[in-house]
């Protein structure tokens, strides 16, 4: 099995534009690798961090 790869992007702050390039972006790195592909922004990354911080800290 072929995991995916994962990438951190960052994007500029125009909504409809960010949705355009965020999808564009995804599917031309899925056609060049051939796989399925995980963009994450930098905030999503720290929001994930945060779960996970108060997750441990309720154990």
């Amino acid at each position: 099995m072929i995991s995916d790869l994962d990438f951190l992007v960052e994007f500029d702050d125009l909504p409809l534009a960010s949705a355009d390039a965020y999808f564009g972006l995804k599917e031309s790195l899925e056609t060049l690798f051939g796989r399925q592909i995980d963009l994450i922004t930098e905030t999503s990354l720290e929001i994930r961090t945060s779960a996970s911080a108060c997750k441990l800290s309720a154990r």
